[in-house]
């Protein structure tokens, strides 16, 4: 029914566009996080494996890497940033 014209809640008519949302880039989906990650959730957004992540965390090929009580978080404003840049 894309482009009809419904009555709405309030009596008045409003056009229903129907358009689904535009598709997010993996950078846009990690960027949402607003958080630190770990690695069992950034790894299969990156398509890895959370010990391949590690290791490239370590190398320095992924930025963002920060060590906290013993374990690996990621920030996600810096990887997002990463893959923008390695796309473009």
């Amino acid at each position: 029914m894309a482009g009809s014209v419904i009555l709405g809640e309030l009596g008045y008519m409003k056009q229903n566009t129907s358009i689904p949302p535009a598709p997010r880039s993996v950078a846009d989906v990690i960027e949402a996080h607003g958080r630190m990650m770990h690695t069992k959730e950034l790894a299969p957004l990156l398509d890895l494996d959370p010990k391949t992540l590690y290791s490239k965390g370590a190398s320095g090929t992924v930025p963002g890497a920060t060590r906290m009580a013993g374990s690996v978080r990621w920030d996600c404003y810096i990887v997002a940033e990463w893959l923008r840049n390695k796309a473009a």
